[in-house]
Protein backbone atom coordinates (compact mmCIF):
# COMPACT_ATOMS: atom_id res chain seq x y z
CA UNK A 1 0.00 0.00 0.00
CA UNK A 2 2.13 3.47 -0.74
CA UNK A 3 1.31 6.18 1.21
CA UNK A 4 -0.07 8.30 -1.61
CA UNK A 5 -3.42 6.93 -1.16
CA UNK A 6 -3.55 7.48 2.94
CA UNK A 7 -5.05 11.02 3.36
CA UNK A 8 -4.57 12.91 6.10
CA UNK A 9 -6.87 15.80 7.29
CA UNK A 10 -5.17 19.37 8.09
CA UNK A 11 -5.83 19.39 11.56
CA UNK A 12 -3.97 16.03 12.09
CA UNK A 13 -0.72 16.26 13.75
CA UNK A 14 2.63 15.34 12.17
CA UNK A 15 3.11 12.56 15.17
CA UNK A 16 -0.08 10.40 14.20
CA UNK A 17 0.82 10.71 10.60
CA UNK A 18 4.01 9.17 11.17
CA UNK A 19 2.43 6.49 14.00
CA UNK A 20 -0.28 5.38 11.26
CA UNK A 21 2.49 4.94 8.03
CA UNK A 22 4.60 3.02 10.38
CA UNK A 23 1.61 0.68 11.58
CA UNK A 24 0.75 0.20 7.48
CA UNK A 25 4.01 -0.49 5.82
CA UNK A 26 4.73 -4.33 7.27
CA UNK A 27 8.22 -6.38 7.38
CA UNK A 28 6.65 -7.55 3.80
CA UNK A 29 7.39 -4.19 1.85
CA UNK A 30 10.44 -3.62 3.40
CA UNK A 31 13.82 -4.79 1.70
CA UNK A 32 15.42 -7.72 3.04
CA UNK A 33 19.03 -9.62 2.42
CA UNK A 34 20.03 -12.59 2.81
CA UNK A 35 22.73 -14.16 5.31
CA UNK A 36 26.25 -13.90 4.49
CA UNK A 37 26.81 -17.58 6.18
CA UNK A 38 23.66 -19.68 5.13
CA UNK A 39 21.88 -17.57 2.62
CA UNK A 40 18.17 -17.38 5.18
CA UNK A 41 16.03 -14.02 4.00
CA UNK A 42 16.67 -11.70 6.83
CA UNK A 43 16.14 -8.31 7.78
CA UNK A 44 19.12 -5.97 7.09
CA UNK A 45 21.74 -5.66 10.17
CA UNK A 46 25.17 -4.08 10.39
CA UNK A 47 26.39 -7.64 10.75
CA UNK A 48 24.29 -9.22 8.09
CA UNK A 49 24.18 -12.67 9.42
CA UNK A 50 20.86 -14.39 11.22
CA UNK A 51 20.79 -14.91 14.86
CA UNK A 52 22.12 -18.64 14.57
CA UNK A 53 24.76 -17.81 12.78
CA UNK A 54 25.68 -14.86 14.62
CA UNK A 55 25.66 -17.24 17.82
CA UNK A 56 27.96 -19.64 16.20
CA UNK A 57 31.01 -16.94 14.89
CA UNK A 58 30.80 -14.86 18.29
CA UNK A 59 31.25 -15.98 21.55
CA UNK A 60 30.60 -13.48 24.30
CA UNK A 61 31.84 -15.81 27.51
CA UNK A 62 35.47 -16.56 25.69
CA UNK A 63 37.11 -14.39 28.22
CA UNK A 64 35.25 -15.97 31.06
CA UNK A 65 37.86 -18.37 32.91
CA UNK A 66 35.74 -21.49 33.35
CA UNK A 67 37.64 -23.28 35.79
CA UNK A 68 38.77 -21.32 39.28
CA UNK A 69 39.72 -22.59 42.76
CA UNK A 70 38.54 -22.12 45.94
CA UNK A 71 40.22 -22.63 49.16
CA UNK A 72 38.44 -24.15 52.26
CA UNK A 73 39.33 -24.88 55.82
CA UNK A 74 37.80 -28.61 56.86
CA UNK A 75 38.29 -27.91 60.79
CA UNK A 76 36.08 -24.62 60.98
CA UNK A 77 34.40 -24.89 57.51
CA UNK A 78 35.60 -21.40 56.55
CA UNK A 79 36.64 -20.21 53.31
CA UNK A 80 39.80 -18.10 52.39
CA UNK A 81 39.29 -14.59 50.93
CA UNK A 82 42.44 -13.13 50.00
CA UNK A 83 45.11 -12.06 51.76
CA UNK A 84 44.78 -13.87 54.80
CA UNK A 85 40.42 -13.26 55.80
CA UNK A 86 38.41 -15.81 56.51
CA UNK A 87 34.79 -16.28 55.20
CA UNK A 88 32.25 -18.00 57.51
CA UNK A 89 29.54 -18.99 54.59
CA UNK A 90 26.83 -21.51 54.12
CA UNK A 91 26.99 -23.50 51.01
CA UNK A 92 25.10 -22.04 48.02
CA UNK A 93 24.44 -18.69 50.01
CA UNK A 94 24.30 -15.54 48.84
CA UNK A 95 27.45 -14.69 50.53
CA UNK A 96 29.23 -17.85 48.82
CA UNK A 97 27.96 -16.83 45.22
CA UNK A 98 29.63 -12.98 46.18
CA UNK A 99 32.95 -14.90 47.24
CA UNK A 100 32.53 -16.75 44.08
CA UNK A 101 31.65 -14.08 41.22
CA UNK A 102 34.77 -11.82 42.76
CA UNK A 103 37.40 -15.22 41.99
CA UNK A 104 35.91 -15.26 38.11
CA UNK A 105 37.72 -12.67 36.13
CA UNK A 106 36.55 -11.30 32.18
CA UNK A 107 33.35 -9.87 32.80
CA UNK A 108 32.41 -6.11 33.83
CA UNK A 109 35.44 -4.38 32.48
CA UNK A 110 35.68 -2.08 29.35
CA UNK A 111 35.01 -3.95 26.05
CA UNK A 112 33.83 -7.04 28.11
CA UNK A 113 30.46 -8.56 29.08
CA UNK A 114 28.19 -7.44 31.50
CA UNK A 115 26.87 -9.74 34.36
CA UNK A 116 23.06 -9.82 34.09
CA UNK A 117 21.97 -13.10 36.13
CA UNK A 118 24.28 -16.30 38.48
CA UNK A 119 23.17 -18.75 40.63
CA UNK A 120 24.53 -22.23 41.47
CA UNK A 121 23.77 -25.48 39.79
CA UNK A 122 23.67 -28.35 42.55
CA UNK A 123 26.65 -30.68 42.59
CA UNK A 124 26.92 -33.58 44.82
CA UNK A 125 28.17 -32.64 48.36
CA UNK A 126 30.98 -34.96 48.56
CA UNK A 127 32.30 -33.90 45.41
CA UNK A 128 34.41 -30.70 46.18
CA UNK A 129 32.61 -28.86 43.07
CA UNK A 130 30.91 -25.97 43.40
CA UNK A 131 29.30 -24.97 40.02
CA UNK A 132 28.20 -21.37 39.28
CA UNK A 133 26.40 -20.24 35.83
CA UNK A 134 26.32 -17.06 34.11
CA UNK A 135 24.12 -15.05 32.04
CA UNK A 136 26.36 -12.63 30.01
CA UNK A 137 25.51 -9.49 27.85
CA UNK A 138 27.80 -8.31 24.61
CA UNK A 139 27.55 -5.64 22.17
CA UNK A 140 28.33 -7.04 19.05
CA UNK A 141 28.53 -4.40 15.78
CA UNK A 142 25.28 -2.79 17.21
CA UNK A 143 23.50 -5.61 18.02
CA UNK A 144 23.33 -6.90 22.35
CA UNK A 145 24.00 -10.63 22.28
CA UNK A 146 23.28 -13.03 25.31
CA UNK A 147 24.78 -16.24 26.06
CA UNK A 148 25.12 -18.54 29.17
CA UNK A 149 28.05 -20.54 30.40
CA UNK A 150 29.18 -22.26 33.68
CA UNK A 151 32.21 -21.94 35.94
CA UNK A 152 33.21 -24.58 37.99
CA UNK A 153 34.80 -23.81 41.47
CA UNK A 154 37.59 -26.96 42.70
CA UNK A 155 37.44 -26.82 46.83
CA UNK A 156 40.94 -27.19 47.92
CA UNK A 157 41.44 -28.07 51.52
CA UNK A 158 43.56 -25.64 53.45
CA UNK A 159 44.30 -25.02 57.41
CA UNK A 160 43.45 -21.60 57.96
CA UNK A 161 46.23 -19.87 60.44
CA UNK A 162 43.67 -20.20 63.88
CA UNK A 163 43.39 -23.89 63.75
CA UNK A 164 46.94 -24.33 62.45
CA UNK A 165 47.73 -22.81 65.74
CA UNK A 166 45.14 -24.78 67.70
CA UNK A 167 46.78 -28.17 66.09
CA UNK A 168 50.23 -27.16 67.88
CA UNK A 169 51.65 -26.16 70.92
CA UNK A 170 51.31 -22.39 69.82
CA UNK A 171 47.61 -22.62 69.92
CA UNK A 172 47.15 -18.96 72.00
CA UNK A 173 48.40 -15.46 71.57
CA UNK A 174 46.85 -13.94 74.52
CA UNK A 175 45.66 -15.13 77.79
CA UNK A 176 43.27 -13.20 80.21
CA UNK A 177 44.16 -14.42 83.95
CA UNK A 178 41.18 -14.33 86.27
CA UNK A 179 42.10 -14.22 90.15
CA UNK A 180 40.17 -13.63 93.40
CA UNK A 181 42.10 -14.14 96.39
CA UNK A 182 39.60 -14.42 99.15
CA UNK A 183 38.46 -17.23 101.45
CA UNK A 184 34.90 -17.57 99.41
CA UNK A 185 34.55 -16.43 95.97
CA UNK A 186 31.37 -15.69 95.69
CA UNK A 187 32.27 -12.33 93.53
CA UNK A 188 34.19 -14.67 91.04
CA UNK A 189 30.86 -17.00 90.92
CA UNK A 190 28.89 -14.29 90.31
CA UNK A 191 30.98 -12.96 87.67
CA UNK A 192 31.10 -16.53 85.70
CA UNK A 193 27.64 -16.50 85.61
CA UNK A 194 27.20 -12.91 84.11
CA UNK A 195 29.77 -14.76 81.66
CA UNK A 196 27.89 -17.63 81.07
CA UNK A 197 24.27 -14.98 80.13
CA UNK A 198 25.84 -12.54 78.08
CA UNK A 199 28.73 -14.98 76.54
CA UNK A 200 31.24 -12.14 76.29
CA UNK A 201 34.02 -14.96 76.19
CA UNK A 202 32.49 -16.66 72.79
CA UNK A 203 35.74 -16.46 70.74
CA UNK A 204 37.70 -18.06 73.50
CA UNK A 205 39.72 -21.14 72.30
CA UNK A 206 40.38 -23.17 75.71
CA UNK A 207 39.42 -22.60 79.28
CA UNK A 208 41.64 -23.62 82.10
CA UNK A 209 40.76 -23.61 85.89
CA UNK A 210 43.43 -22.56 88.39
CA UNK A 211 42.62 -22.77 92.60
CA UNK A 212 41.99 -18.84 92.71
CA UNK A 213 40.24 -18.07 89.18
CA UNK A 214 39.87 -19.22 85.46
CA UNK A 215 42.57 -18.76 82.56
CA UNK A 216 40.88 -17.93 78.92
CA UNK A 217 43.19 -18.41 75.97
CA UNK A 218 42.64 -16.00 72.73
CA UNK A 219 44.29 -16.47 69.00
CA UNK A 220 44.36 -12.86 69.02
CA UNK A 221 45.38 -9.64 71.22
CA UNK A 222 42.10 -7.70 70.72
CA UNK A 223 40.08 -10.49 71.87
CA UNK A 224 41.48 -11.03 75.10
CA UNK A 225 41.46 -6.94 75.01
CA UNK A 226 37.52 -6.91 75.43
CA UNK A 227 37.02 -9.55 77.79
CA UNK A 228 38.81 -7.48 80.08
CA UNK A 229 36.79 -4.48 79.35
CA UNK A 230 33.94 -6.57 80.04
CA UNK A 231 35.44 -7.31 83.53
CA UNK A 232 36.37 -3.42 84.42
CA UNK A 233 32.58 -2.81 83.66
CA UNK A 234 30.74 -5.23 85.54
CA UNK A 235 32.65 -5.62 89.00
CA UNK A 236 35.40 -3.55 90.86
CA UNK A 237 38.91 -4.95 89.75
CA UNK A 238 42.33 -4.25 87.65
CA UNK A 239 44.82 -5.76 85.50
CA UNK A 240 48.54 -5.93 84.68
CA UNK A 241 49.32 -6.84 81.07
CA UNK A 242 52.70 -8.28 80.55
CA UNK A 243 54.05 -10.00 76.98
CA UNK A 244 56.53 -12.69 76.27
CA UNK A 245 59.13 -12.27 73.14
CA UNK A 246 58.31 -15.67 71.24
CA UNK A 247 59.71 -14.67 67.96
CA UNK A 248 62.43 -11.96 66.26
CA UNK A 249 62.63 -11.50 62.46
CA UNK A 250 65.91 -9.43 62.60
CA UNK A 251 65.90 -8.95 58.81
CA UNK A 252 62.11 -7.46 58.65
CA UNK A 253 62.40 -6.04 62.24
CA UNK A 254 59.10 -7.58 63.65
CA UNK A 255 58.40 -9.32 66.90
CA UNK A 256 56.15 -12.07 67.77
CA UNK A 257 55.00 -11.50 71.19
CA UNK A 258 52.56 -13.36 74.00
CA UNK A 259 50.49 -10.97 75.94
CA UNK A 260 49.11 -12.27 79.40
CA UNK A 261 46.39 -9.70 81.29
CA UNK A 262 46.29 -10.63 85.03
CA UNK A 263 42.50 -9.62 86.17
CA UNK A 264 42.17 -9.18 90.01
CA UNK A 265 39.03 -8.77 91.54
CA UNK A 266 38.73 -7.00 95.19
CA UNK A 267 38.95 -10.00 97.52
CA UNK A 268 34.91 -8.88 99.16
CA UNK A 269 31.95 -10.49 98.67
CA UNK A 270 28.56 -9.70 99.91
CA UNK A 271 27.62 -10.59 103.81
CA UNK A 272 31.62 -9.39 104.42
CA UNK A 273 32.51 -7.23 107.20
CA UNK A 274 34.82 -4.72 106.61
CA UNK A 275 36.83 -1.75 108.38
CA UNK A 276 37.60 1.24 106.04
CA UNK A 277 40.65 3.62 106.81
CA UNK A 278 39.47 7.17 108.56
CA UNK A 279 40.99 9.42 105.04
CA UNK A 280 38.49 6.85 103.11
CA UNK A 281 35.48 7.56 105.40
CA UNK A 282 35.66 10.96 105.57
CA UNK A 283 35.77 10.80 101.66
CA UNK A 284 32.71 8.55 101.69
CA UNK A 285 30.44 11.69 103.64
CA UNK A 286 31.82 10.71 106.88
CA UNK A 287 30.41 7.49 107.02
CA UNK A 288 31.77 5.09 110.18
CA UNK A 289 35.21 3.45 109.62
CA UNK A 290 33.44 0.67 110.97
CA UNK A 291 32.48 -2.49 111.07
CA UNK A 292 30.86 -1.82 107.68
CA UNK A 293 28.70 -4.51 106.26
CA UNK A 294 28.81 -5.17 102.01
CA UNK A 295 25.48 -5.74 100.58
CA UNK A 296 26.12 -5.84 97.09
CA UNK A 297 29.21 -5.90 95.06
CA UNK A 298 28.06 -4.86 91.26
CA UNK A 299 29.81 -1.90 89.22
CA UNK A 300 31.17 -0.46 92.79
CA UNK A 301 30.82 -1.68 96.66
CA UNK A 302 27.79 -0.90 98.21
CA UNK A 303 28.45 -0.98 101.86
CA UNK A 304 26.05 -0.39 104.96
CA UNK A 305 26.49 0.98 108.32
CA UNK A 306 24.06 -1.51 110.86
CA UNK A 307 24.32 0.97 113.70
CA UNK A 308 23.12 4.33 111.78
CA UNK A 309 21.90 2.73 108.25
CA UNK A 310 24.28 5.00 106.51
CA UNK A 311 24.76 3.82 102.90
CA UNK A 312 28.23 4.25 100.95
CA UNK A 313 29.71 2.86 97.67
CA UNK A 314 33.26 2.39 96.73
CA UNK A 315 34.42 2.36 93.30
CA UNK A 316 37.31 0.08 92.06
CA UNK A 317 39.72 3.00 91.82
CA UNK A 318 39.28 4.40 95.60
CA UNK A 319 39.41 0.98 96.92
CA UNK A 320 43.00 -0.57 94.80
CA UNK A 321 44.07 3.34 96.55
CA UNK A 322 43.30 2.60 99.76
CA UNK A 323 42.40 -1.52 100.09
CA UNK A 324 40.79 -2.12 103.71
CA UNK A 325 40.59 -5.82 105.03
CA UNK A 326 37.51 -8.18 105.56
CA UNK A 327 36.64 -8.99 109.39
CA UNK A 328 34.94 -11.70 109.22
CA UNK A 329 35.20 -15.16 108.15
CA UNK A 330 32.59 -17.90 106.81
CA UNK A 331 34.48 -20.42 108.93
CA UNK A 332 34.22 -18.19 112.72
CA UNK A 333 30.23 -17.19 111.50
CA UNK A 334 28.24 -18.21 114.36
CA UNK A 335 24.47 -18.88 114.79
CA UNK A 336 22.22 -16.96 116.98
CA UNK A 337 18.38 -17.07 118.32
CA UNK A 338 16.59 -14.06 118.42
CA UNK A 339 14.83 -13.34 121.57
CA UNK A 340 13.76 -9.96 121.24
CA UNK A 341 13.17 -7.42 118.29
CA UNK A 342 12.69 -3.09 119.34
CA UNK A 343 12.14 -1.34 116.06
CA UNK A 344 14.10 2.10 115.84
CA UNK A 345 10.37 3.94 114.72
CA UNK A 346 12.29 6.82 113.30
CA UNK A 347 14.62 4.73 110.99
CA UNK A 348 12.03 2.34 109.48
CA UNK A 349 11.94 0.41 105.92
CA UNK A 350 10.30 3.46 103.79
CA UNK A 351 10.74 6.94 103.84
CA UNK A 352 12.47 9.04 106.80
CA UNK A 353 11.74 12.74 107.26
CA UNK A 354 14.34 15.23 107.50
CA UNK A 355 13.54 18.71 109.62
CA UNK A 356 12.95 20.03 106.62
CA UNK A 357 9.93 18.03 105.77
CA UNK A 358 11.32 15.97 102.63
CA UNK A 359 12.01 12.38 102.70
CA UNK A 360 14.85 9.65 101.64
CA UNK A 361 13.76 6.36 101.43
CA UNK A 362 15.66 3.21 102.63
CA UNK A 363 15.82 -0.41 102.57
CA UNK A 364 16.39 -1.51 105.67
CA UNK A 365 14.79 -0.79 109.35
CA UNK A 366 17.14 -0.39 112.15
CA UNK A 367 16.14 -2.01 115.49
CA UNK A 368 17.79 -3.58 118.85
CA UNK A 369 17.97 -7.59 118.89
CA UNK A 370 18.91 -9.78 121.92
CA UNK A 371 20.08 -13.04 120.82
CA UNK A 372 21.29 -16.00 122.39
CA UNK A 373 23.79 -17.96 121.09
CA UNK A 374 23.32 -21.35 119.63
CA UNK A 375 25.40 -24.47 118.12
CA UNK A 376 24.07 -27.18 116.01
CA UNK A 377 20.49 -26.33 116.87
CA UNK A 378 20.52 -26.01 120.29
CA UNK A 379 20.92 -23.01 122.69
CA UNK A 380 24.26 -22.26 124.81
CA UNK A 381 23.61 -21.46 128.72
CA UNK A 382 20.79 -19.66 130.08
CA UNK A 383 18.60 -17.08 128.95
CA UNK A 384 19.47 -14.76 132.09
CA UNK A 385 23.35 -14.84 131.46
CA UNK A 386 24.36 -15.45 128.39
CA UNK A 387 21.88 -12.52 126.23
CA UNK A 388 23.78 -10.73 123.67
CA UNK A 389 23.00 -6.89 122.68
CA UNK A 390 23.25 -6.03 119.20
CA UNK A 391 21.99 -3.45 116.62
CA UNK A 392 20.97 -4.32 112.94
CA UNK A 393 20.01 -3.54 109.90
CA UNK A 394 17.39 -6.21 109.43
CA UNK A 395 14.66 -5.45 111.32
CA UNK A 396 12.19 -5.71 109.22
CA UNK A 397 13.30 -9.49 108.67
CA UNK A 398 13.96 -10.64 111.85
CA UNK A 399 11.22 -11.01 114.50
CA UNK A 400 12.01 -13.20 117.69
CA UNK A 401 12.37 -16.98 117.47
CA UNK A 402 13.77 -16.56 114.25
CA UNK A 403 17.91 -17.70 113.45
CA UNK A 404 20.22 -15.40 112.56
CA UNK A 405 24.04 -15.55 111.17
CA UNK A 406 26.94 -13.67 113.24
CA UNK A 407 30.00 -11.81 113.60
CA UNK A 408 31.07 -11.87 117.32
CA UNK A 409 33.84 -9.20 117.14
CA UNK A 410 34.80 -9.11 120.70
CA UNK A 411 36.48 -13.07 120.82
CA UNK A 412 37.97 -13.04 116.89
CA UNK A 413 41.37 -12.54 116.25
CA UNK A 414 41.42 -9.31 113.61
CA UNK A 415 44.37 -9.13 111.70
CA UNK A 416 44.64 -5.68 110.93
CA UNK A 417 47.39 -2.88 110.19
CA UNK A 418 48.88 -0.34 112.90
CA UNK A 419 46.58 2.39 112.26
CA UNK A 420 43.53 0.56 112.11
CA UNK A 421 44.17 -1.08 114.72
CA UNK A 422 44.43 2.09 116.38
CA UNK A 423 41.11 3.13 115.37
CA UNK A 424 39.33 0.06 116.43
CA UNK A 425 40.47 -0.08 119.66
CA UNK A 426 39.09 3.71 119.58
CA UNK A 427 35.94 2.54 118.61
CA UNK A 428 35.42 -0.52 120.49
CA UNK A 429 33.45 1.07 123.10
CA UNK A 430 30.66 2.16 120.96
CA UNK A 431 30.56 -0.96 119.29
CA UNK A 432 28.03 -4.20 119.87
CA UNK A 433 29.51 -7.79 120.21
CA UNK A 434 27.93 -8.99 118.14
CA UNK A 435 27.43 -8.22 114.13
CA UNK A 436 24.23 -9.33 112.50
CA UNK A 437 24.90 -10.57 108.96
CA UNK A 438 21.42 -12.23 107.48
CA UNK A 439 18.49 -14.66 108.20
CA UNK A 440 19.04 -18.19 108.72
CA UNK A 441 16.75 -20.40 107.35
CA UNK A 442 17.96 -23.67 107.56
CA UNK A 443 21.50 -26.09 107.42
CA UNK A 444 22.82 -26.35 103.70
CA UNK A 445 22.54 -29.60 103.34
CA UNK A 446 18.47 -29.95 103.38
CA UNK A 447 18.29 -26.77 100.86
CA UNK A 448 20.87 -28.43 98.90
CA UNK A 449 19.03 -31.59 98.44
CA UNK A 450 15.82 -29.88 98.10
CA UNK A 451 16.69 -27.17 95.25
CA UNK A 452 15.48 -28.47 91.59
CA UNK A 453 17.80 -25.67 90.20
CA UNK A 454 21.36 -25.54 89.23
CA UNK A 455 23.68 -23.23 87.47
CA UNK A 456 26.23 -23.65 84.36
CA UNK A 457 30.02 -23.27 85.33
CA UNK A 458 32.83 -22.68 82.85
CA UNK A 459 34.39 -25.81 82.32
CA UNK A 460 35.38 -28.28 84.26
CA UNK A 461 35.42 -26.92 87.98
CA UNK A 462 38.37 -27.79 90.71
CA UNK A 463 37.12 -28.58 94.44
CA UNK A 464 39.13 -25.24 95.56
CA UNK A 465 36.48 -23.60 93.45
CA UNK A 466 33.60 -24.75 95.22
CA UNK A 467 34.15 -22.46 97.84
CA UNK A 468 31.35 -20.84 98.47
CA UNK A 469 29.08 -21.76 95.80
CA UNK A 470 25.97 -22.75 98.32
CA UNK A 471 26.55 -19.74 99.54
CA UNK A 472 26.14 -18.09 96.25
CA UNK A 473 22.94 -20.16 95.09
CA UNK A 474 21.18 -19.69 98.86
CA UNK A 475 21.87 -15.75 98.11
CA UNK A 476 20.06 -15.91 94.95
CA UNK A 477 17.10 -17.67 96.38
CA UNK A 478 16.94 -15.10 99.08
CA UNK A 479 17.83 -12.15 96.55
CA UNK A 480 15.21 -11.76 93.76
CA UNK A 481 17.65 -8.70 92.09
CA UNK A 482 20.55 -10.86 91.45
CA UNK A 483 18.57 -13.76 89.97
CA UNK A 484 17.90 -10.89 86.94
CA UNK A 485 21.28 -11.44 85.96
CA UNK A 486 21.33 -15.06 86.11
CA UNK A 487 20.51 -17.83 83.80
CA UNK A 488 18.70 -20.37 86.07
CA UNK A 489 18.23 -24.03 84.48
CA UNK A 490 16.41 -26.76 85.57
CA UNK A 491 17.89 -29.86 87.10
CA UNK A 492 17.49 -32.95 84.55
CA UNK A 493 16.55 -35.57 86.93
CA UNK A 494 13.60 -33.42 88.11
CA UNK A 495 11.99 -33.40 84.72
CA UNK A 496 12.51 -36.68 84.48
CA UNK A 497 10.68 -37.86 87.92
CA UNK A 498 7.92 -34.60 87.27
CA UNK A 499 4.71 -36.51 88.05
CA UNK A 500 1.80 -36.07 85.38
CA UNK A 501 -0.94 -33.87 86.72
CA UNK A 502 -4.44 -35.35 87.58
CA UNK A 503 -7.24 -34.19 86.09
CA UNK A 504 -8.41 -30.52 86.92
CA UNK A 505 -4.54 -29.74 89.12
CA UNK A 506 -2.08 -27.72 87.41
CA UNK A 507 1.35 -29.40 86.95
CA UNK A 508 2.79 -26.24 89.59
CA UNK A 509 0.26 -27.80 92.46
CA UNK A 510 2.09 -31.50 92.23
CA UNK A 511 5.73 -29.83 91.85
CA UNK A 512 4.85 -28.38 95.14
CA UNK A 513 2.79 -31.03 96.94
CA UNK A 514 4.44 -33.89 99.33
CA UNK A 515 7.98 -34.49 98.92
CA UNK A 516 8.41 -32.64 95.78
CA UNK A 517 8.30 -29.32 97.41
CA UNK A 518 10.41 -26.83 95.16
CA UNK A 519 12.99 -25.27 97.08
CA UNK A 520 11.47 -25.21 100.66
CA UNK A 521 13.17 -25.86 103.61
CA UNK A 522 11.75 -25.48 107.00
CA UNK A 523 13.64 -23.31 109.16
CA UNK A 524 14.74 -23.58 112.73
CA UNK A 525 11.90 -22.38 113.92
CA UNK A 526 9.47 -24.29 112.34
CA UNK A 527 7.69 -21.36 111.14
CA UNK A 528 9.13 -19.81 107.83
CA UNK A 529 10.45 -21.24 105.00
CA UNK A 530 13.76 -20.72 103.13
CA UNK A 531 12.85 -18.41 99.97
CA UNK A 532 11.91 -20.31 97.18
CA UNK A 533 12.84 -20.07 92.99
CA UNK A 534 9.81 -20.02 91.35
CA UNK A 535 9.21 -22.72 88.24
CA UNK A 536 9.17 -19.77 85.65
CA UNK A 537 12.16 -18.07 86.53
CA UNK A 538 14.10 -21.31 85.50
CA UNK A 539 15.22 -22.15 81.51
CA UNK A 540 14.85 -25.26 80.24
CA UNK A 541 18.66 -26.51 78.93
CA UNK A 542 18.97 -27.12 75.96
CA UNK A 543 20.12 -30.78 75.01
CA UNK A 544 21.20 -31.82 71.29
CA UNK A 545 21.85 -35.24 72.26
CA UNK A 546 19.72 -38.11 71.56
CA UNK A 547 16.81 -39.04 73.65
CA UNK A 548 17.37 -42.09 75.74
CA UNK A 549 14.53 -44.63 74.89
CA UNK A 550 14.22 -46.05 78.17
CA UNK A 551 11.96 -42.99 78.99
CA UNK A 552 8.90 -43.78 76.48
Amino acid sequence: MASSNIVFDSDTPQVVQNAIQKDIFDDATLPTIVCCMCGESITPNPTSMCILCLKAQVNVTQSISTQNQLQWCRFCDRYLQPPNSWLNVSIESRELLAHCLKKIKGYGGRDQPRLVDAGFTWTEPHSRRIKVWLTLQADVMGSILQQKCHVEFIVMHLICSDCHRAETNTSWRATVQLRQRAVHKKTLLYLEQLMVKLQPHKRVSKIKTSPDGLDFFFLQQDQARKLVDFFLEVVPCRYKLSKELVSHDTHNNTYDYKFAYAVEVVPICKDDVVYIPKSLARSLGNISQGPLICTKVAQVIHLIDPLSLQTCEISSNQYWRQPFPVLSNPKNLLQFLVLENEVDLKFQKGLVRNSRGSGTPINNTLSDLWLLRMQEGSLIGSEQDQQIHSRTHLGHILKPGDCAIGFCIKTSNLNLSSDLQKDFDRDITRLPDVIILKKYYGDSVTRSKNRKWELKRLGEMETDREDGLEEFMEELEEDKEMRKQVNIYKKPYAKRHRRKAPVGMDINDVMTSDSDVMDTVDSPSGEDQAPTIALEEMLDDLCLESVNTDEN
